[in-house]
């Protein structure tokens, strides 16, 4: 499958902006214990912004991103259970390997968000149900598993470029699972589903909180 990626985020505070635009290959195979996701990065655009300064990476980041990018294993019922990263030689300096990792984090962060749970039965316009996406994101406590608990909506078939879609809204929080962490934060977004070949086609979402930067992601 190939999508097209934008992801970001924003530290108004810091006046500090992170964009990556980039074409995702995926290609799945089975594992032991469900499916194995394999991905691949091509054609990226990497931005790095500082008070009101923006700059795109050299060629050589967007090549270096490519090497590290990331597997993901999901069980028997398509949900996700764990990623393997991968990481550059110690050769690699370190302020331009953890430039990169930035990156990394950030598309992680909208594939695994981009796993919607569907209701798996029929359901009318107007009609809603629960998803929870895992997601990995890097607090001030450090790196630290988060969930996305939203309350889908099924909006109804709409066409676009020709081909049917059917239109999910969402809303809910960011809430951490590790059950001593407060920090919470609002989610809104939406997304596309072909009904024909029974896949997600297009993710939209944005979050935010105070705790860590607005991030806002869109997967085509």
């Amino acid at each position: 499958m190939q999508h097209m990626l934008s992801t970001g985020k924003e530290r108004s505070s810091f006046s500090e902006l992170l964009r990556a635009e980039m074409e995702i290959l995926e290609s799945f195979t089975s594992a032991a214990d469900g499916t194995k996701m394999k991905t691949g990065f091509n054609l990226a655009k990497l931005t790095l912004g500082r008070n009101d300064k923006s700059d795109e990476l050299p060629k050589q980041a967007a090549e270096m991103l490519r090497q590290v990018a990331p597997v993901f294993f999901f069980d028997k019922a398509d949900k996700p259970q764990r990623r393997l990263d991968f990481n550059f030689n110690p050769n690699v300096p370190m302020e331009l390997a953890q430039e990169i990792y930035d990156f990394r984090h950030f598309i992680n962060y909208a594939l695994e968000a981009s796993n919607f749970t569907l209701p798996g039965r029929t359901v009318q316009a107007g009609e809603s149900w629960e998803a929870r996406p895992p997601v990995s994101l890097n607090h001030v406590d450090g790196h630290m598993l988060f969930e996305l608990v939203l309350k889908c909506k099924y909006e109804g078939i709409r066409t676009r470029s020709g081909n049917r879609e059917a239109l999910v809204t969402f809303e809910g929080l960011l809430k951490s699972r590790d059950p001593k962490t407060e920090m919470r934060g609002d989610v809104a977004g939406k997304f596309t589903f072909d009904p024909t070949q029974r896949i997600i086609n297009s993710v939209h979402l944005k979050i935010h909180t105070m705790a860590i930067p607005t991030i806002h992601s869109r997967v085509t």
